[in-house]
């Protein structure tokens, strides 16, 4: 296969694919072969990459088919035949549904809704596929159509394929979404040879092959080139603003253009950028010179993330260089998916669709900018007479509303009277008709030359124009401003009639001159600028947006958007050409993928910045991973020698986070910048020499484990230790004040997923520790004050997977600035044969290697952790939430979704359970409460069946016991609150001995009935209350039920009062558990008790 040639467009090929085609893993196997580092001709280099891609979209249609219960889908509600021969058909779907089909989606006609990944059998028979060939806009007003109308091609006539007679019998139809291919479909057409011919190719026999004798060295610092007088343009001062070291600017200047830098000269030049170097401030400061050249350029990346990383550091220097002076963005475009965008204020200014609304008023018949000129003109020119035509109108409706009252009153009716009537007309006076008339018009001006100078390019709006629209608005306000003094009225009329000079006009009007004399030069004034606007300003004749948007392409200087998005410019009639396209994150774009911008018309300079030692392109097919298609043009060029610009000072990583890799990949070429050696860039977040600058945390107890649904891989031990050490930041935070940044980088998606769902839990957001969790891709261009790097693999037999990739390892390592702390399983990763065990190794000899139960608080979560069951649909994490403490009088209502029923208790419920049984899970109850229902203290006591009674039963008590109990005063240890009550609860469990009773204690823990918990209070307050010796005691301790609040010594007492005192005594007036409710009751508020200290333990 040539390239694409001769096979139709990329939605052919798809529909000539039958279902047992696409979910065939070896379909194209035969056909795939590797691509080679070198190539003969044009027609070979583009062929090589067709079967590779055409192999990669197989394999994502097959993993979308496979899980189809997550597919994007909607319903149809009606579909018409627009031409039979080519199987197209205006779609209309469901209004509300959360999926809106987009051009380019293929869909597969399904007759049910996709439950579970199943394709009905009927659906496999028929698979009919639709191809979304546009979406109707509502700038199409030649077709009458629904909002949600959108033109789709069918792999075969839609009737046959439902066995229908006719269209319309299709509703009640579901389509999924199964593929996306705008992406696949821009790379299918730059490989067509054809195609290519018509289009830029010679920056693409630049990189058919290149012989390293032809350059000098594979690495190296280019020397300044000649480059002082380009365009009258003081480089070197220019480059002076941008505060450059000299690796950075030596990788400037090799990149800007020459006076023969010609499109039958094409040249490639490459920017290495390791972690930290400053990439994309070099790329800014090179896009900013290019501007100051005027050469057209086009900055492309692999990501909308880079492209909005470059496009908001340039606006921002452009800006920064503007001073005060009005900073022009009409030659400064982004263009792309605004939700995949994700772009700020900041560049909302220079987004095109942004941009292509605010133009729009500006070239509309009513509103557009030869309207303002020709009004405000006509204001100055022909005020007397507007004022005239204005009386006279009024007149005409007042006496139409007189004649319509006069009718009224002859019939009776009295509604309308005169008091009633809007005031005449004819009653505002000529000033009054002026300042209205001319605050509207000084509006609609000022808005539309405004966005025209902001928003329109320079090539169509020149720097004269511009000059003189915000000349004449600075004259409009003055206009304005004498035009609201109190004497404005004395002889208005002169000023629009006046024809006589300044010296008579003095002359006549006396003491009242200066305003007169004002408003008469400022009037003269803007009639010149506007007479002058109109003979040189000529802007075309735009209507409509997508006009508009394209235009704005067309003259633009400067252009951000994604490799993919740069088609779009394959197709517009270019006024001015590029010269140079800037691919940003070079090494991480497939080699195919970078041919849409290299063959934009015109180009003939082509700057590669990236890093081989990090992320490539993702592939999912192992077929085409394996014929090395996603190798970037950056690396290939970079193995067969070709220079390299390195960018050798970091700025971002502690040294002790930079030693490992700047060593292991970097060959130690890159050093530490000033900024990072001083002794201010060390900080402690947390105490302790495991949370240094860099260490290596060794936790032997996790497991890793297998998600069915997202088939990856997950630990939860570290993300108990993962949430424990963000709660012990988060607390230090609060307590300094301080803002930091922390990122936890999961290779797993799995673990992202988990760990995600906790600290959402856990961590309401705050600006001042702002945590973001995701895997080592989407970390990729970003950096924080704190990484915690999980590794999740731990096993007996060293085998971890991807995360031994030596490039996802580059990236993960270099995320941090402060603190790099890694979680893994030292064992595992020591014998995996991989980059980790040189990781851990390092670690052992720099001594930074520690086991997580060295910090205490680590140790107990994981301890609690181990008591909980394995599998992390049940780990509960409640015990290492963060949270205000609770107010006086509010509920403590845990957050936990682990423990809704009593099934795993089910044996203690029935009485079946050994008293030593029974101790350990009360014994568990105080030191892990994660192993019991920890919402039991919320369902028992806010429930309003029972807040009658508890509320009965409560009197105004004391409230110390409460107090020590849930938030003791430093001096009054945690640790003594526990053995008090460890005292009590011992000598309960040594004198209840009665089978009932542990039967209802146990069961009381694990699902309280309305009933049991009904008979207590009666039993306590109506059959034995003599039995009470201390009411105040238990007053008290009911009262724990509320308040939460810091006491004093005397709480402590009251707690070994309880257990020495009274429980004794009330057992030695009864020793049957069943004929002494009382100490039922103890029972049970100790149990709560003990549940709130194990949570606060």
């Amino acid at each position: 296969m040539s390239g694409s040639e001769g096979h139709g467009s990329l939605a052919d090929q798809i529909f000539s694919w039958s279902m047992e085609d696409v979910l065939n893993p070896d379909f194209f196997r035969g056909k795939v072969e590797r691509i080679p580092m070198t190539f003969d001709t044009v027609k070979n280099y583009l062929s090589s990459f067709t079967y590779p891609l055409l192999e990669e979209l197989r394999e994502e249609m097959s993993s979308n088919l496979q899980t189809l219960s997550r597919a994007p889908f909607v319903k149809i509600e009606d579909l018409e035949c627009r031409d039979h021969a080519g199987h197209e058909y205006f779609m209309v779907v469901e209004q509300d549904s959360v999926y809106k089909p987009c051009k380019g989606d293929i869909l597969i006609l399904s007759k049910s809704r996709p439950i579970d990944g199943y394709i009905p059998k009927t659906d496999r028979d028929s698979y009919c596929l639709l191809e979304v060939v546009k979406v109707v806009m509502d700038e199409v007003q030649n077709l009458d159509l629904e909002p949600q109308c959108s033109i789709v091609r069918a792999s075969e006539d839609i009737e046959a394929s439902i066995d229908s007679t006719n269209c319309k019998g299709t509703k009640g139809l579901f389509v999924v979404c199964v593929l996306t291919t705008i992406t696949y479909s821009r790379i299918w057409n730059a490989l067509n040879f054809k195609l290519a011919q018509s289009r830029n190719i010679g920056l693409i026999h630049k990189v058919l092959h290149f012989d390293p004798e032809d350059d000098m060295g594979s690495v190296s610092f280019a020397s300044k080139p000649d480059v002082a007088g380009i365009q009258n343009i003081d480089i070197g001062l220019s480059i002076s603003k941008l505060s450059l070291n000299e690796s950075q600017t030596n990788a400037i200047l090799s990149c800007l253009p020459s006076n023969e830098c010609r499109i039958d000269h094409p040249s490639i030049s490459l920017i290495w950028g390791p972690p930290g170097t400053g990439k994309t401030k070099t790329i800014s400061g090179l896009v900013w010179l290019l501007d100051q050249l005027r050469c057209r350029t086009l900055i492309c990346a692999t990501t909308n993330n880079a492209v909005t990383q470059v496009a908001s550091r340039f606006l921002k220097l452009l800006k920064e260089s503007s001073g005060t002076r009005p900073c022009r963005l009409g030659d400064v475009v982004l263009f792309g998916n605004e939700k995949r965008l994700k772009f700020g204020d900041d560049l909302r200014d220079v987004f095109l669709k942004y941009r292509a609304d605010r133009l729009k008023g500006c070239f509309g018949l009513q509103t557009g900018w030869k309207d303002c000129l020709r009004s405000l003109l006509n204001f100055f020119e022909r005020a007397a007479f507007l004022y005239k035509n204005y009386l006279d109108e009024k007149k005409i409706e007042d006496e139409k509303a007189k004649n319509l009252n006069d009718i009224k009153d002859s019939k009776g009716d009295q509604r309308i009277t005169n008091a009633e009537n809007p005031p005449s007309k004819s009653e505002v006076t000529f000033l009054s008709f002026v300042r209205q008339k001319f605050a509207s018009l000084l509006k609609k001006s000022g808005e539309c030359f405004n966005t025209l100078c902001v928003h329109m390019p320079a090539a169509a709006l020149s720097n004269f124009c511009c000059k003189h629209i915000k000349d004449l608005l600075r004259s409009l306000k003055c206009f304005n401003t004498f035009l609201s003094k109190k004497d404005a009225g004395n002889n208005l009329e002169k000023v629009f009639g006046s024809s006589l000079s300044f010296s008579q006009n003095n002359n006549l009007f006396g003491s009242n001159t200066n305003t007169f004399i004002m408003l008469l030069k400022m009037k003269r004034h803007c009639c010149d600028e506007i007479k002058l606007l109109e003979r040189s300003l000529h802007l075309p004749s735009l209507s409509g947006k997508l006009s508009i948007m394209d235009f704005c392409l067309e003259t633009a200087n400067i252009v951000f958007c994604t490799a993919s998005t740069s088609a779009k410019m394959h197709k517009l009639d270019l006024k001015k050409p590029f010269k140079i396209v800037i691919i940003d994150e070079a090494a991480q774009i497939k080699e195919c993928e970078s041919l849409v911008p290299l063959q934009i018309s015109s180009i003939s300079h082509a700057v590669l910045v990236g890093d081989e030692c990090q992320l490539p392109a993702l592939v999912k097919s192992k077929v085409s991973e394996n014929a090395m298609f996603g190798r970037s043009l950056f690396e290939r060029l970079s193995k067969l020698g070709f220079k390299k610009h390195l960018l050798n000072v970091q700025y971002r990583m502690h040294p002790s986070i930079s030693l490992f890799p700047l060593e292991r990949f970097y060959n130690s070429k890159v050093i530490n910048g000033p900024n990072v050696i001083k002794k201010d860039y060390t900080r402690r977040f947390l105490p302790g020499k495991m949370f240094g600058s860099y260490s290596f945390i060794n936790i032997v107890d996790g497991t890793e484990s297998f998600d069915n649904f997202s088939h990856s891989k997950k630990n939860d031990m570290e993300v108990v230790v993962i949430l424990q050490i963000l709660r012990s930041l988060r607390t230090a935070t609060m307590k300094s004040k301080n803002r930091i940044t922390v990122g936890v980088i999961c290779p797993y998606s799995a673990q992202v997923v988990v760990v995600d769902e906790q600290v959402r839990k856990m961590l309401p957001w705050s600006s001042n520790m702002p945590v973001k969790v995701s895997t080592v891709d989407g970390f990729q261009g970003s950096e924080e004050d704190v990484i915690i790097l999980s590794t999740v693999r731990s096993n007996a037999d060293g085998s971890i997977g991807f995360v031994s990739n030596p490039n996802r390892t580059n990236v993960a390592l270099t995320r941090a600035r402060y603190c790099l702390w890694i979680l893994g399983n030292e064992p595992t990763l020591s014998s995996s044969r991989s980059i980790w065990a040189n990781i851990v190794q390092d670690a052992k000899v720099r001594g930074c290697i520690f086991n997580a139960t060295e910090d205490e608080s680590i140790g107990k979560a994981i301890d609690r952790a181990s008591c909980s069951p394995s599998n992390a649909d049940s780990l509960n994490f409640d015990h290492l939430s963060i949270n205000e403490s609770p107010k006086k009088g509010k509920h403590m209502i845990s957050n936990s979704s682990h423990y809704g029923n009593a099934s795993k208790y089910s044996e203690a419920s029935k009485g079946k359970m050994p008293l030593s049984r029974h101790k350990n899970i009360y014994h568990n109850f105080m030191t892990h409460p994660s192993t019991v229902p920890t919402d039991y203290g919320a369902r028992r006591w806010n429930s309003k069946k029972r807040e009658g009674r508890r509320r009965a039963y409560k009197e105004p008590v004391h409230n110390r016991s409460a107090k020590a109990i849930y938030q003791p005063k430093l001096h009054l240890a945690t640790e003594e609150c526990k053995d008090d009550i460890l005292r009590i609860h011992s000598s309960r469990i040594k004198l209840i001995e009665y089978k009932e009773s542990i039967q209802r204690s146990t069961k009381a823990i694990c699902e309280p009935t309305d009933q049991e918990f009904g008979d207590d209070l009666t039993k306590i307050e109506t059959e034995e209350p003599k039995t009470i010796k201390y009411k105040e005691s238990i007053q008290r301790s009911t009262e724990a039920l509320q308040i939460y609040q810091p006491t004093n010594q005397e709480s402590e007492d009251d707690i070994v009062k309880i257990g020495n005192e009274e429980l004794k005594m009330m057992l030695n007036e009864s020793n049957d558990a069943d004929r002494n409710p009382v100490v039922s009751k103890i029972s049970q508020l100790l149990t709560f008790f003990q549940e709130q200290i194990g949570r606060k333990v």
